[in-house]
């Protein structure tokens, strides 16, 4: 049996030594990170912090709301600016917070 039974498929050059030879590069964080506090189909999380609370990287931010949520953790740190509740006609994951 030859390794793909199937018609078809993409054969693609291999790019190797390229993505090796330049390395990882930082990228900066940008200004203002907007995050979601509708992370599943469920309803929202609920916000543990206020506006103007600073917070540290991996911080809880948002709590779960049902057996069924999802806990939110800051991805960097900084300061909270505004918490705006979800947009009830944008489609799910898709509402900033």
């Amino acid at each position: 049996m030859t390794r793909h039974s199937f018609p078809g498929g993409l054969a693609l050059d291999g790019h190797k030594a390229v993505s090796l030879a330049g390395g990882l590069r930082p990228v900066a964080p940008p200004p203002v990170l907007k995050l979601s506090l509708q992370q599943h189909p469920g309803p929202p999380s609920l916000p543990c912090v206020q506006p103007g609370d600073r917070v540290a990287r991996g911080e809880r931010i948002a709590a779960a709301d049902g057996p069924f949520g999802a806990e939110l953790h800051a991805p960097l740190a900084g300061r909270v600016l505004a918490i705006e509740a979800p947009d009830p006609s944008a489609p799910p994951g898709r509402q900033a917070a």
